[in-house]
């Protein structure tokens, strides 16, 4: 959350009930997920290739984190070669997670996790399917 902070001019948080969840980030949102709750977190004025991404992070029933990265069409930037540009983006995110794997897809409410198969609405894999999450 920190390294991700670094590109934005502003951010914001909640929690489940819609309360502000106070800086800093990283030590809060553990909390709250820990806690059984869920956060959702907007990052404003970037200064790279997303002008604006929202975060919603909250944790499994093993305990494991989800992280939740949402943004729009409009909040992307065009560039000479978007493509390769959002492939790295997404790439160091998976890294910097510590993420398996990562799933790109367009908004489709009936998707279920995992779920890449043809009208699912997911057009981008990071890796190979057959191992586990």
């Amino acid at each position: 959350m920190r390294s991700l902070k670094e590109s934005f001019r502003n951010a914001s948080a909640t929690d489940q009930e819609g309360d502000a969840i106070l800086e800093p980030f990283p030590a809060a949102l553990i909390s709250v997920t820990q806690c059984g709750g869920h956060a959702h977190v907007i990052l404003g004025e970037g200064s790279g290739l997303l002008r604006q991404l929202q975060i919603w992070v909250w944790c499994e029933t093993d305990g494991s984190p989800f992280v939740e990265i949402t943004f729009f069409p409009d909040d992307v930037r065009p560039g000479s070669n978007l493509k390769h540009e959002f492939l790295l983006w997404a790439n160091d995110l998976q890294v910097r997670l510590g993420a398996q794997r990562y799933y790109v897809r367009y908004e489709n409410v009936s998707w279920a996790f995992g779920n890449t198969q043809q009208g699912s609405g997911v057009f981008l894999v990071s890796d190979d399917l057959t191992t586990d999450a």
